[in-house]
């Protein structure tokens, strides 16, 4: 995320092009889905809850990236994800705390 979609990110909204900006924060959901593919971390927690633990940091780190990615264009979205999401950094390590969703973020379409 570092190294590859945030600095194509910015590169993109400082150069105005804002469905660009768009497509690399949907990369990065469709990263984060392929990552809860491949880990399945709903099965990896009956084997390995270390490992486990390791991939949610992951993913809930991916959600917290997006949600500041999406700040300039959904700010209401991504202040609803903000809010679920606090970010803790005490010596160097980051560590989140969740709260859990009382309702859908976006309604399904029917």
């Amino acid at each position: 995320i570092t190294n590859d979609i945030l600095p194509r990110y910015h590169a993109f909204l400082r150069a105005y092009e804002i469905p660009k900006a768009m497509d690399v924060i949907w990369e990065l959901i469709g990263y984060l889905d392929g990552y809860i593919t491949s880990y399945e971390p709903f099965k990896l927690i009956k084997t390995d809850p270390e490992m486990t633990e390791r991939v949610i940091w992951g993913l809930v780190y991916g959600l917290h990236e997006i949600a500041e990615m999406l700040s300039p264009m959904m700010p209401l979205t991504a202040e609803k994800i903000k809010e679920l999401i606090t970010v803790k950094e005490e010596e160097g390590i980051v560590t989140f705390t969740t709260t859990p969703l009382s309702a859908p973020l976006f309604m399904r379409k029917e």
